[in-house]
C-alpha cells in the first residue's frame, strides 16, 4: 500500500471514529462489555495521547 492510499485509510477510519464518539457508550452498553475493562490503561488520557496507529 503506497503512502498516500495509507494516509487516506487512516483519515478515513479517523473520520469514521469522530462520528460514532457520541454513540461510544449506546454501544459500550449494547455490546455487553464488562465495566472492568473499562478501567483499561490504553483508556487513560496519557496512554491515549502517547500511542501512534500501527506502532
Amino acid at each position: 500500500m503506497s503512502a498516500g492510499r495509507a494516509k487516506a485509510v487512516v483519515a478515513q477510519i479517523n473520520e469514521l471514529c469522530a462520528e460514532l464518539r457520541p454513540h461510544a457508550l449506546e454501544l459500550v452498553e449494547g455490546l455487553g462489555i464488562p465495566e472492568a475493562w473499562l478501567n483499561s490503561q490504553m483508556l487513560e488520557d496519557e496512554t491515549a495521547a502517547r500511542w501512534t496507529p500501527g506502532a
